[in-house]
C-alpha cells in the first residue's frame, strides 16, 4: 500500500466532480478584518467603495487585505461599468465562508458587566470615567472593558480636552441618531440659533414657521431660557430687564457643534459635606 500524498500547506483538497473551496488565507487578525469579511460574504457583488462606506477601518489596511483576499483567490474581479471595477466572493462549494471566520461573541455576566452593557449601548459615546461610574469594582470594569476593545465591540471615537470618548455604535448608527436629534424640535431651534448668532425669539419663529409650523413661540422662549440658564446664550448689553420676552436680544457665546444641547431629567448624589455632585446616573457632571 503505498502512502497517502499530503497537499501542501494553504491548497485546497478537491474531490472528483466536487467544486473546490478556496482555503483562507488565515483567521482574521482583528475585528477590522473580520467585519470586511462579513460585509463582503453577504454581497453579490461590491466595490472598494461599498466595503470602505460599511466597514470602519483605515483605507490602507482595507485595502491591504482585499488584495490579499485576491492573490489568494477568495475575491476576484466580476464586472466593471466604466471605472467601476465590481469583485465577487468565490463561495466554491456555497457554503458562506464567514461560518469559517467567526471571532467568539462576547455577552455580559453578572450585574456589573451588564450595567455596563447596557449603559454603552444607551449611549453615542462615553469615557472610562463614565463607565467607573457605573461600576465601581475596578477589577471587574478593566477586565469586560478589555474584552470590549480586544474585540472591537467598543472603538475609539474621537479625542478632546485630554480624555477619550468611545462609543459601541456602527458609524450608521451615530449618523441616524444626529439625524433624528437635529430633525427634533430642539435640533431645529438650535440650527436657527448657530445660524443667526445674534437673535430675538421672535426672530426665530419667523424663520422656522414655513418649514416647521408646529414649533411655537412658547416652544423657543423655553429651549432659549434653557441655552441661557446653561450658559450657551447671554442676553446683549442693550437688554435690561432680566425676563426673558419674544424681543429679547440674545447672542449665541457657545456654539459647541450642530446637535443641540438637551434638557434631561437625572439622579444625582450630592455630598453635603463637599457640596459637591459625587454620582449622576447616566450623566456626566463634572
Amino acid at each position: 500500500m503505498g502512502r497517502a500524498t499530503v497537499p501542501p500547506q494553504g491548497c485546497a483538497v478537491s474531490t472528483p466532480g466536487a467544486e473546490v473551496m478556496p482555503l483562507l488565507p488565515r483567521t482574521p487578525r482583528d475585528p477590522s478584518e473580520q467585519k470586511i469579511l462579513e460585509y463582503i460574504c453577504a454581497q453579490d457583488r461590491f466595490t472598494y467603495s461599498d466595503v470602505a462606506e460599511h466597514c470602519d477601518t483605515s483605507s490602507w489596511a482595507r485595502r491591504v487585505f482585499l488584495k490579499e483576499l485576491q492573490r489568494q483567490g477568495m475575491v476576484k474581479p466580476c464586472a466593471r461599468e466604466g471605472k467601476v471595477q465590481y469583485f465577487s466572493v468565490v463561495r466554491g462549494n456555497g457554503q458562506p465562508p464567514q461560518s469559517l471566520i467567526e471571532l467568539p461573541p462576547i455577552q455580559p455576566n453578572g450585574t456589573e458587566e451588564k450595567a455596563i452593557w447596557a449603559y454603552i449601548h444607551g449611549h453615542a459615546y462615553f469615557t472610562f470615567e463614565d463607565i467607573a461610574r457605573v461600576c465601581t469594582v475596578g477589577a471587574i470594569r478593566t477586565r469586560f472593558m478589555g474584552r470590549l476593545r480586544k474585540h472591537g465591540i467598543i472603538r475609539e471615537w474621537s479625542r478632546s480636552q485630554g480624555k477619550i470618548f468611545y462609543t459601541a455604535k456602527q458609524p450608521e448608527d451615530l449618523r441616524d441618531q444626529a439625524k433624528a436629534e437635529r430633525a427634533s424640535d430642539e435640533g431645529a431651534i438650535w440650527t436657527a440659533i448657530r445660524h443667526q448668532k445674534k437673535f430675538r425669539p421672535v426672530d426665530l419663529f419667523a424663520a422656522l414657521s414655513p418649514a416647521r409650523p408646529d414649533i411655537t413661540q412658547g416652544d423657543i422662549l423655553n429651549y432659549c431660557r434653557i441655552l441661557r440658564t446653561s450658559g450657551y446664550l447671554r442676553a446683549s448689553a442693550r437688554t435690561r430687564s432680566r425676563k426673558m420676552g419674544p424681543d429679547t436680544s440674545l447672542i449665541l457665546t457657545r456654539n459647541t457643534g450642530p446637535l443641540p444641547p438637551q434638557q434631561k431629567r437625572m439622579t444625582v448624589v450630592i455630598d453635603s459635606n463637599k457640596d459637591k455632585i459625587i454620582y449622576a446616573s447616566g450623566g456626566r457632571l463634572q
